[in-house]
């Protein structure tokens, strides 16, 4: 229907001529430079023109709704200053477009084009920051905003309806420690402890406050017996009791008050857990867009890099061609200077002689007033040694007698520890005894297993020998090392991705470890002779091989090309999965 009403705008009501103008419109005060943003926004009218029953027109700050972008501040307040300067333009073109609308509602006919035009009034008043988008993605804008209302509508309410902001309306609002029926208010505030406590201790206490706690204290004990009944009550059954206190019992109108208190805590609690949720799915979603925002600013440095490939032949094409103009250029001048400097260094090499004398016999009457100061200070340091030596034995000395009273304190306590230790001791030693019989007993089927495993593994291994094509099902490899520590597959062909996403075993077969991979990279001509021989992909030189080692940083791995290097496990290089037996 939206392509037929499309068609029916160009013929016969001749839409395209009015696109061709607001295009031409665009370029005019594109070329302006000041007015560059609306003539952008005039290109985004000429483009909703050309289809305008299967587009529309939004504003930038709407379509940042399901699609954020980012704008520098100085084009925001630059196209903020054009809008505001374009507005008695706008108001006039605005009015010129009403009266076609209206001009083509009258005739019947051309409702159609009525329709376009009032479809295209708000961006002729304000083209500025207008994008015209697929008609879906309006309706998907419209719902997302629409969402946002109901949700800012749904948060209005519930604060206006909130209990707690307005207590004299609550219908629930019965205080925990407050009766219902108006009487005992002060010992209702009491815990259970305070109460047996005042009733133990009567003596000093008001005799009617003893009399109220005890009868507290029985409608508390008896109030137990309602609980399941109390629990089984909803809501409106449970404040319809504390509403009217003076036809229940007291016993059922305190467990009532309780359960109450522990519903309202309950729904507290499930609030928070919701808004807890909410925020979470916030800042997950945050999260997607920045790495999608991350992603283009990737894939633009990309295109970049391609761009700087295509023309860098020609640049380096130049570059080549100055530069050998500048040789030709600097030949002569590089002769005439190489016979002037060798007139100079001839007269420099007799200076730099005379001077070399000089500085020998400075260097010589240096190291003597050198030598005599070193002897000098060296007498003034075994003075002060042999100083400090006699005060550190002096120290020694007393310390040793402390310390022989401290060992014999010691002594005593350590014999005293000594006797409790040899009681431990043995304890420890009966437990060790069973602990010992129960490994040996853990060990012994330990070696079966063993046994049993290394018998099934030497059958498996005499199947095959080195260059060997192993076939697991629809997995096939190449066996490349066959010795008693077992055998090693490797796979049929090459991967290229990033560390994580090969690290778990899949159906056997792995990343391998350093040793492995060492092992593949010096035996590299046999290993791909055997792949040749069962039509596989050799091993590459010259590139990075992921192994399953962690390098010397948490997001670092060990990559080898032949020589090992830490990279970050998010780049990407070569894989190739292995098997052992």
């Amino acid at each position: 229907m939206n392509g037929c009403l499309n068609i029916l705008w160009h013929f016969p009501f001749l839409g395209f001529l009015h696109a061709l103008l607001y295009a031409i419109l665009g370029v005019i005060l594109c070329c302006t430079i000041i007015l560059y943003p609306v003539g952008l926004g005039f290109f985004q009218i000429a483009q909703f023109l050309l289809s305008p029953f299967s587009s529309a027109l939004v504003s930038r700050k709407d379509l940042d709704l399901i699609q954020p972008s980012e704008q520098s501040t100085v084009a925001m307040a630059y196209s903020t200053l054009v809008s505001v300067l374009y507005i008695p333009f706008g108001i006039l073109a605005a009015a010129g477009a009403l009266f076609t609308m209206l001009g083509e509602f009258l005739s019947i006919i051309g409702i159609p084009c009525g329709i376009v035009w009032f479809k295209t009034l708000p961006a002729i008043f304000m083209p500025v920051n207008k994008v015209c988008v697929p008609k879906a993605v309006a309706e998907e804008i419209e719902r997302v905003k629409a969402g946002n209302t109901v949700a800012a509508f749904k948060a209005g309410n519930t604060q206006e309806s909130d209990p707690e902001s307005d207590p004299e309306s609550d219908p629930d609002r019965f205080e925990e420690g407050v009766s219902i029926s108006g009487e005992k208010t002060e010992v209702r505030k009491f815990d259970t402890v305070q109460l047996q406590e005042i009733v133990t201790h009567a003596a000093m206490y008001r005799a009617s406050l003893v009399e109220e706690c005890r009868h507290e204290l029985e409608i508390r004990e008896k109030s137990s017996s309602f609980a399941e009944m109390v629990a089984a009550m909803d809501d409106a059954k449970i404040r319809e009791i504390l509403a009217h206190p003076q036809l229940y019992a007291e016993e059922l109108i305190y467990a009532c008050s309780q359960e109450h208190v522990e519903r309202d805590r309950i729904r507290q609690e499930q609030q928070e857990r919701e808004a807890e949720a909410a925020r979470l799915e916030r800042e997950r979603k945050a999260e997607e867009e920045r790495i999608a925002r991350e992603q283009r600013k990737k894939e633009e440095a990309e295109r970049r890099a391609v761009a700087w490939k295509k023309q860098r032949p020609y640049v380096f094409a130049v570059i080549a061609i100055l530069v050998l103009a500048g040789i030709g250029v600097g030949g002569y001048s590089y002769y005439k200077e190489q016979n002037r400097l060798k007139q100079e260094r001839i007269a420099a090499e007799q200076q730099r002689v005379a001077e070399e004398l000089r500085a020998e016999q400075q260097r010589i009457a240096e190291e003597k007033a050198a030598e005599e100061r070193r002897l000098a200070e060296e007498k003034r340091r075994e003075q002060q040694r042999i100083a400090a030596e006699k005060a550190a034995e002096e120290r020694r000395i007393a310390e040793e007698k402390a310390a022989e009273e401290r060992r014999l304190a010691a002594e005593k306590a350590a014999e005293e520890e000594r006797i409790a230790e040899q009681r431990r001791a043995e304890e420890r030693r009966i437990l060790a005894e069973q602990k010992r019989i129960a490994i040996e007993k853990a060990e012994k089927e330990y070696r079966e297993r063993q046994q049993a495993e290394w018998q099934a593994k030497q059958r498996m291994l005499s199947q095959y020998k080195e260059g060997d094509l192993f076939v697991d099902g629809d997995d096939k490899g190449v066996v490349i090392r066959l010795d008693t520590q077992g055998m090693l597959v490797i796979g049929m062909s090459d991967m290229f991705g990033s560390w994580p996403g090969y690290y778990a075993n899949t159906n056997g077969w792995r990343l391998p470890t350093r040793k492995e991979l060492d092992y593949i990279q010096s035996n590299k001509e046999k290993i791909n002779r055997y792949l040749r021989e069962n039509k596989g992909s050799q091993i590459r030189s010259g590139v990075y091989y992921w192994s399953a080692n962690k390098g010397s940083r948490s997001n670092e791995r060990i990559a080898s090309n032949g020589f090992e290097i830490s990279r970050d496990y998010s780049n990407k290089n070569y894989i190739r999965l292995v098997q052992s037996f």
